[in-house]
C-alpha cells in the first residue's frame, strides 16, 4: 500500500468515490489540498487524511455539495451550502 502524494491541489468536477484502502493523501504544498466544483459530491472510503493542512478543502460556486469520509479512524460529512 502506497500513499497518495499529489504536488498540486486535487480537483472534483464530477462525483466521485475514492475508495483509498487504508493510504493518505499528501500534498505538503497544497492550499487547499481539495477543491469542490459547485454541485459535486465527493466520497472518501478508508483515506487517512494528516493534520498538516492549513486548508483542506475549498467548494467552488452557489450549489450544494457534499464531502463524506468513511475509515476506522473517523467518519463524518460536510455539506457546504455556498
Amino acid at each position: 500500500m502506497e500513499d497518495l502524494v499529489l504536488s498540486e491541489t486535487l480537483e472534483f468536477s464530477e462525483d466521485t468515490q475514492v475508495n483509498g484502502n487504508g493510504f493518505s493523501i499528501i500534498c505538503n504544498d497544497c492550499d487547499p489540498a481539495f477543491t469542490i466544483a459547485e454541485g459535486v459530491d465527493v466520497e472518501f472510503n478508508d483515506v487517512r487524511f494528516p493534520k498538516v493542512y492549513r486548508i483542506w478543502l475549498r467548494k467552488d460556486g452557489a450549489e450544494p455539495s457534499e464531502v463524506s469520509w468513511n475509515s476506522e479512524m473517523m467518519q463524518g460529512y460536510l455539506r457546504i451550502l455556498n
